[in-house]
């Protein structure tokens, strides 16, 4: 291998952050990198279904270019299945696998069956995992949490089909690898001179329930009771397709900015400019990109957390502390 490795990177669910790490990492690496992509929709049939198009994609990428020298998936691609169908032209060629989540802790839609979880995508990671030569995750806390979630799923088959013993060498597998963040635009930008109104909360994720959407409204409300004055911009998408419904979840009192429908960055630098609370859920400590991005300019991260929680700053009542 050269010092400029040729890298192909498989990203079915090409969208958001996603997209935002894929083509990030494609601008600012010494090497060259080539993405082959499906549509940012139907995210679980992307799961169950992107291996066969990503591997002719690849078949014709190998055709054209040769085969690379390394081959970095995201987590929603079904890795070992992928390499079966690559097999001839992907043979001796290590691979990566990068978590941005996963489908063992993921919460649950309050929506679907009873909120039971898919366990088939869930052993659609494990086989990801156990095919990978390396596995990458966001965050310790994606690691670990993944990791312990595991010994669950591999504990609970059937007599005589225990695979817990095959998760310890998976472990050695295990890096922690940060989702990278340009930000020139963020630090080269002039805060507003905002002192004199209300702080400015940001929400930057989707306005949906695996993003703690329940903890947040409810935090949010107690603090209003109390005579806490904020106001809220809603940057993030909407997964009714309605960016305004943040206004009907809160009392009259918090004005709602909400931006319009879609992943857009220069939103986020425009709030960023502001004195603000960003949100953010402790429960699902990934590291993700929407909330790490804006942590250079100053901002205060708004945990919500249980009353026995201690802190520097809080405020709120024993049911929603929230550090500041």
């Amino acid at each position: 291998m050269t010092d400029r490795l040729h890298v192909l990177l498989l990203e079915p669910f090409f969208t958001g952050s996603h997209e935002v790490w894929a083509t990030g990492w494609q601008a600012n690496s010494r090497h060259s990198l080539h993405l082959l992509t499906q549509p940012g929709t139907h995210w679980r049939h992307r799961m169950m279904a992107a291996s066969v198009p990503l591997a002719e994609a690849t078949r014709e990428h190998v055709e054209a270019h040769g085969p690379p020298d390394v081959v970095v998936a995201s987590d929603m691609v079904d890795l070992a299945g992928y390499l079966g169908l690559c097999r001839n032209e992907l043979a001796g060629v290590p691979t990566v696998v990068y978590f941005h989540e996963n489908q063992l802790t993921q919460p649950t839609s309050p929506n679907g069956v009873g909120g039971l979880r898919d366990r088939h995508l869930a052993w659609t990671n494990w086989r990801t995992l156990l095919a990978a030569n390396e596995v990458w995750f966001n965050s310790r806390w994606q690691r670990d949490s993944m990791a312990d979630a595991l010994e669950d799923l591999l504990s609970d088959g059937p007599a005589g089909d225990d695979q817990r013993p095959l998760l310890a060498g998976a472990r050695s597998r295990f890096r922690v690898r940060p989702v990278g963040c340009d930000l020139v635009d963020l630090l080269g930008r002039t805060r507003a001179d905002d002192e004199q109104r209300d702080p400015l909360v940001v929400w930057n994720h989707r306005w949906a329930h695996d993003k703690g959407l329940d903890v947040a409204v409810a935090s949010m409300r107690a603090v209003a009771s109390q005579g806490v004055g904020f106001r809220l911009a809603v940057v993030g998408t909407d997964d009714h397709h309605d960016p305004a419904r943040a206004r009907s979840c809160l009392p009259p009192s918090v004005s709602v900015w909400c931006t319009g429908v879609g992943w857009n960055p220069t939103r986020t630098v425009r709030c960023c400019a502001r004195p603000m609370w960003w949100w953010r859920r402790p429960v699902r400590r990934t590291s993700g990109y929407r909330w790490s991005r804006p942590s250079p300019r100053g901002v205060c991260l708004w945990f919500p957390t249980p009353s026995r929680t201690r802190s520097r700053s809080t405020t709120g009542s024993s049911a929603t502390r929230l550090v500041v």
